[in-house]
């Protein structure tokens, strides 16, 4: 009895060796009574014994025809540690340990690499529409059955298998959409046992562009103009940013909407020739400005010229109103109530105002205003007639 009490405790020792020799951390495959430890290469690998006195790890490279000891670290101890390399793939490990006076080999673990990734796929970024491609290899030590690109949205919990063009290749096709902005790609690989090794993500960025740029615009003293922009990238910011030397310098704007889509102000003569862009920056990082707009300031006269009466000797003035940019006044007057008309020398004749002292000849004589503006626009006023009185 005491015999047999002993063999069944000694069975029970060796079911035990035989569950402790599972791996640790990897994924295996049970087949015909041995175990399967699947690790990429590079990667470490643990193998643990327990239950004895002594332990002695050895392997076999011949499919277990024939043993050698390992001289791996912990290689005399209860848990070996070794690191996968392409001379492991198919090695057989076991490990001799001791129990009492008992020397017992444990279970066969087989040592299997994983598929290799010899190109990972690199981020790309490209504009709405454009065509886009991610290339991946892989090897495996008994080649690579298949290849299966999938894709994630939710920054790799979830992913999908894709169906693009090339999904099922090394190399997968898409065209760019407004909606793959944060989208990550992945490629798998499976090898001939149907083990399945991943490659590194990968992420897509959607190129920001403009879709419509400032216009020029034009607009009288006063009025309110706008310039407008519009932008296909992701969370866009902006300012507006105005030029008075021809786009040598630019200073950002204060106006009313300068950090939005579109800026609006009210004219101002010194204004002519003031140039707008707009500097979008968006939430990937993508900074982008626009084409530059101008604004052309338009002159008008708001006060036309009136008709004057006065005695000889007395002095009387014409004057005319107006807005508008670098503005440039020439008085005229004329003798056959319009027909020809000669500039006039008189005191402010080239300001808003022209003044002289009345003469019996001036009765009839009838004035009016050239006005040029900076854009070279010629503005004409009403005429206006003197009466010479008594």
């Amino acid at each position: 009895m005491k015999k047999r009490g002993l063999m069944v405790l000694f069975s029970l020792v060796v079911v035990l060796l035989l569950l402790l020799a599972s791996p640790l951390g990897q994924k295996k495959v049970q087949a015909q009574g041995e175990q399967y430890q699947y690790a990429q290469v590079g990667s470490p690998v643990y193998l643990s014994a327990g239950g004895g006195s002594a332990y002695q790890w050895q392997y076999s490279d011949n499919h277990g025809q024939s043993w050698s000891n390992s001289t791996e670290p912990g290689a005399a101890t209860s848990q070996l540690q070794t690191t996968m390399t392409l001379a492991h793939h198919n090695r057989m490990y076991r490990c001799r340990v001791t129990i009492g006076i008992q020397n017992v080999n444990t279970g066969v673990i087989i040592l299997r690499a994983l598929a290799t990734w010899t190109q990972q796929p690199e981020p790309v970024s490209a504009k709405v529409g454009e065509k886009v491609s991610m290339t991946a290899k892989a090897t495996a030590p008994e080649g690579i059955m298949s290849y299966q690109w999938q894709y994630s949205y939710d920054n790799g919990a979830t992913w999908k298998n894709s169906s693009s063009s090339g999904a099922k290749t090394s190399t997968v096709k898409f065209t760019m959409q407004a909606g793959y902005q944060g989208m990550y790609w992945r490629c798998l690989a499976t090898d001939i046992y149907g083990q399945e090794s991943s490659s590194r993500w990968a992420g897509v960025a959607v190129q920001p562009e403009w879709i419509k740029h400032p216009e020029n615009q034009s607009g009288k003293v006063g009025e309110y103009i706008s310039y407008s922009v519009k932008f296909s990238g992701a969370k866009p910011t902006y300012q507006w940013q105005y030029s008075d030397d021809n786009g040598q310098t630019w200073k950002n704007s204060s106006s009313s909407g300068a950090k939005t889509a579109t800026v609006k102000f009210k004219v101002a003569a010194s204004y002519n020739g003031r140039r707008w862009r707009c500097v979008v920056t968006e939430a990937n990082g993508f900074t982008l400005t626009s084409l530059s707009a101008t604004t052309r300031v338009l002159s008008e006269i708001t006060a036309q010229p009136q008709d004057q009466a006065g005695k000889v000797n007395e002095k009387v003035s014409f004057a005319v109103g107006a807005t508008g940019p670098g503005l440039k006044y020439q008085w005229q007057y004329s003798y056959d109530n319009g027909t020809t008309w000669k500039n006039s020398g008189s005191s402010g004749a080239k300001t808003a105002t022209v003044t002289f002292t009345v003469k019996n000849s001036y009765n009839g004589i009838v004035y009016r205003c050239l006005i040029t503006d900076a854009n070279g626009v010629v503005l004409v006023s009403n005429p206006a007639s003197l009466t010479v009185t008594k």
